[in-house]
């Protein structure tokens, strides 16, 4: 086949570019089609990513969890600051001090009955 002219010497398109000119139109089109591309990326990430949109409602609930936690460390601190307080030896408390000294040196006073209990240990055979 033989390629069409016009009357002016030119070849004749019919409708398609030449391989240059289709060349430069892809090349042309390749920056904006990869800045549509990263921007779809960049937008996945901050609505799927670890700390995206979808991410919050787990750290809602995390913080929640960890508040609850962080009450029940706190009274347990409390708890414990008090029993340090009562056994502090300028302020001791005589109760406690008693306490403490019995169930440490397996101790008792002379007037006290002891009653064992039975323990796996020392069940009868």
């Amino acid at each position: 086949m033989k390629p069409t002219t016009k009357s002016d010497g030119k070849p004749a398109h019919n409708g398609t570019l030449p391989l240059p000119k289709r060349k430069r139109a892809i090349v042309s089109a390749l920056g904006p089609a990869l800045a549509v591309v990263i921007l779809v990326a960049m937008v996945s990430y901050a609505v799927f990513g670890p700390t995206g949109l979808y991410a919050w409602g787990d750290y809602r609930q995390s913080l929640s969890k960890k508040k609850v936690e962080l009450e029940k460390l706190k009274a347990e601190e409390a708890r414990l600051q008090n029993r340090t307080k009562l056994v502090d030896p300028r302020h001791a408390d005589p109760d406690l001090v008693d306490e403490l000294v019995r169930k440490e040196l397996n101790v008792n006073d002379p007037g006290e009955v002891i009653i064992p209990r039975n323990t796996p240990d020392s069940a009868p055979r």
